[in-house]
């Protein structure tokens, strides 16, 4: 039996194992050269924030210390060109293979994606064997559109694999995923994102820092002081759950859905019942919170003004969005349509019941966190 198992000393005896050790070596202290250069680099792509740093360096170590257990978390650095993120990824590289000779994509534990398509695609071999992954300039158009094969790639017990001409098969999940971008909105991260941390990078440094840190990169004393500093790290931070900073929760503002928010203010918050609006409210006979609203009103007096006024997402998302979603949207926050009889007519109207706690909307948009944020702020 064959299979790739990064730790000898979880693999049974009956079982060939593909994995093998790690180039670097562990010294003693007293034999180390100073790597001061790569603790400045951490600085750097942690902004100078302790949490994050010491985040970071957990995640870090603990791909040498328990390099067959992922975390089931990824790791996205947000910044300008030129502050290092792809720099910390060679060192985990070298540090894994590099022994003098070259590398390539099959020596190498790193998998460099420069398009999702090299992970999603028909085609995924460079996968097979790997223990990190590294998004190369992630771009939110195509994160979105691989959205559901993403999030599930992070969290994923195995992987499927298929190389051209051989049958296909699974991979456990070993993995570590970094990710590095220049944009704002690079990934569709909830409210509830239990998957990424968002690392906004300081400044580049000047460029005779990068130019000392660079040939350490095949230094081997360098790369053994720096795996046996990770193989000693006592980590403290829980990496199974993202981190909170400021970036990840702008991201994830950006991604709530704007009906929600807009629910959120016109029904829990009641201004629903404030001018313009109450003109296009209808009660029931037997109950004032009881609100009945026309769908063209709904949407042409309420919902588009909205969005005109949030200057957020622009005034034709409801045109793009079409009716019908709209409608599919508001059934999923527990919000239906039912018939109402005005002037003699019936309708289709939306029927919101003010005095609701809205439990079913919170679960798509928690105000009390992002309320809490406003206040800070």
């Amino acid at each position: 039996m064959v299979d790739f198992i990064p730790d000898n000393s979880l693999c049974p005896d009956n079982v060939f194992n593909m994995f093998v050790p790690f180039k670097a070596q562990y010294i003693e202290k007293n034999n180390r050269v100073d790597t001061t250069l790569f603790y400045e680099l951490i600085d750097v792509l942690t902004n100078n924030r302790a949490p994050i740093r010491e985040y970071l360096l957990s995640y870090v170590s603990d791909i040498f210390q328990n390099p067959a257990k992922s975390p089931k978390t990824g790791i996205l650095f947000k910044g300008i060109e030129g502050a290092g993120k792809d720099m910390l990824i060679n060192f985990i590289r070298n540090i894994m293979c590099y022994d003098g000779s070259p590398l390539n994509k099959e020596t190498s534990y790193v998998m460099d994606v420069s398009n999702l398509d090299q992970l999603f695609g028909k085609f995924n071999y460079g996968l097979s064997r790997k223990l990190i992954v590294n998004l190369s300039e992630l771009k939110g158009k195509e994160s979105y559109q691989y959205d559901g094969n993403l999030k599930t790639f992070v969290v994923a017990d195995t992987h499927h694999i298929e190389k051209k001409g051989v049958d296909p098969w699974n991979e456990r999940n070993h993995k570590r995923i970094f990710g590095t971008t220049n944009g704002d909105n690079s990934l569709n991260l909830s409210p509830h994102n239990r998957r990424w941390s968002v690392f906004l990078t300081a400044m580049p440094r000047e460029k005779s820092f990068y130019e000392k840190l660079g040939p350490q990169l095949t230094n081997i004393e360098f790369l053994n002081s720096l795996y046996s500093e990770f193989m000693d790290f006592t980590i403290t931070a829980d990496i199974t759950k993202p981190i909170s900073t400021e970036e990840m929760e702008e991201m994830q503002e950006l991604n709530v859905n704007p009906l929600y928010k807009f629910c959120y203010e016109f029904f829990k918050e009641k201004k629903v019942l404030e001018e313009p609006y109450k003109k296009y409210v209808y009660f029931g006979k037997k109950d004032k919170n009881d609100i009945f609203i026309r769908n063209n009103h709904f949407v042409e007096h309420m919902f588009v003004p909205w969005l005109s006024e949030t200057l957020e997402y622009g005034n034709n998302y409801a045109d793009k969005v079409g009716f019908k979603k709209l409608k599919l949207q508001m059934n999923k926050i527990g919000i239906g349509m039912k018939q109402k009889k005005i002037n003699d007519t019936n309708y289709r109207c939306y029927n919101i019941k003010l005095d609701d706690d809205f439990q079913i909307l919170k679960a798509h948009y928690d105000w009390d966190k992002w309320e809490e944020e406003a206040t800070e702020l």
